[in-house]
């Protein structure tokens, strides 16, 4: 088979959704994978050829910047596809400028944010090209039941078996350097997007702190201002400022997986995920784990964790914190829930079960 797997929207190497593309790709090439192209634009082709020097690189001659320019430019970014020699196209996430490609279309849905989360206009936008991204495509791939389940009540009018959950891949870096924090504290690392509810956290946190020592760093930015607008008062209103570190800044693997394998716990509120990578990668690490049972996280964490109920309730998040740094899990415990989630997501794994779903729907 030729698999041409489509990058070209792509302006970095950094965001959510190219990194989760990054480790299909990765797992193809160590599963020895033949005929792979990876479609680039100008801004990650020679990246992407440094990389994968086993694959072809194509590079894009479309400019993807801005949803105009997309729009605009979907009828020659199709015809570059049909130009390739290959029998099927994967894209990493829901694009809607395959409406003329005439080769087999496989996309990932990552979740249906995009239909709660964004303005008014983006919200209209997506809701009519949604239903025709599905239309035009061979098979959707999601990345949780929880998504799977979610598109299938929205688009009743779908076959079920167009729909087809393959969770994600997780990938973390060893811990082999120094602490960075010589104090006790408890994490938080995502983006700090309203959603992801970290204001409950601070919440908890500020009900428990005379009775604990810790320290709570916050990891991530805020790209809708929630955290200036919201959490930064609430900091200062309860002058929780030298209890409280935000490191807002780019952080590498190894610092992250520092951070991580250091923290005598980690809590991930969030209100809406399709898979939720955080809470998976601190279990790795072999720390103590408090989510919710919201959205996808129970099912992608497999119940494994400690969790609390509603993600909004911060006097129950802060009695669920309490008894876990008060009775820390065993390390036995921590082990096998580690080495379950490394099993479960390993990448090779993953980018082998699309890879054979491709085919088979070919």
């Amino acid at each position: 088979m030729r698999l041409l797997i489509d990058l070209s929207a792509y302006q970095s190497c950094q965001s959510g959704v190219f990194i989760y593309a990054d480790r299909l790709i990765k797992g193809l090439r160590d599963n020895e994978a033949k005929n792979i192209f990876l479609l680039c634009n100008k801004n990650i082709f020679e990246e992407m050829r440094k990389r994968y020097p086993e694959f072809k690189c194509i590079k894009s001659n479309v400019n993807n910047e801005g949803r105009l320019n997309i729009l605009k430019n979907s009828i020659t970014w199709t015809k570059e596809i049909n130009k390739i020699d290959c029998d099927a196209v994967f894209s990493p996430q829901f694009y809607s400028t395959y409406f003329f490609c005439n080769k087999p279309v496989f996309q990932t849905f990552h979740d249906l944010h995009a239909l709660s989360v964004n303005g008014i206009k983006e919200r209209l936008i997506y809701a009519f090209c949604l239903p025709i991204i599905i239309a035009r495509s061979r098979k959707i791939i999601t990345i949780s039941d929880y998504v799977k389940k979610e598109i299938q009540k929205k688009y009743v009018f779908f076959n079920r078996k167009k729909f087809h959950t393959i969770y994600n891949a997780v990938m973390i870096c060893e811990n082999k350097g120094k602490r960075i924090i010589s104090q006790k504290y408890i994490l938080y690392v995502s983006t700090l997007y309203k959603y992801k509810n970290v204001i409950t956290l601070l919440k908890a946190f500020f009900l428990i702190k005379d009775e604990i020592e810790h320290k709570l760093i916050i990891i991530g930015k805020s790209p809708d201002q929630s955290w200036e607008k919201e959490a930064f008062p609430f900091i200062k209103q309860n002058k929780l400022d030298n209890r409280i570190i935000h490191i807002s800044e780019s952080v590498s693997d190894e610092a992250l997986a520092n951070y991580y394998a250091n923290a005598d716990l980690l809590v991930h509120p969030s209100t809406k995920e399709g898979f939720g990578f955080t809470p998976i990668e601190a279990a790795i690490h072999k720390i103590p784990v408090i989510t919710n049972k919201d959205t996808a996280l129970y099912e992608t964490t497999k119940g494994l964790l400690n969790y609390y109920t509603p993600s909004t309730d911060e006097k129950e998040l802060a009695e669920v914190m309490k008894k876990v740094l008060g009775h820390p899990q065993r390390m036995k415990e921590l082990e096998k829930i580690s080495d379950i989630f490394k099993t479960e997501y390993d990448y090779r794994s993953q980018a082998e079960k699309l890879y054979n779903y491709i085919i088979s729907n070919i």
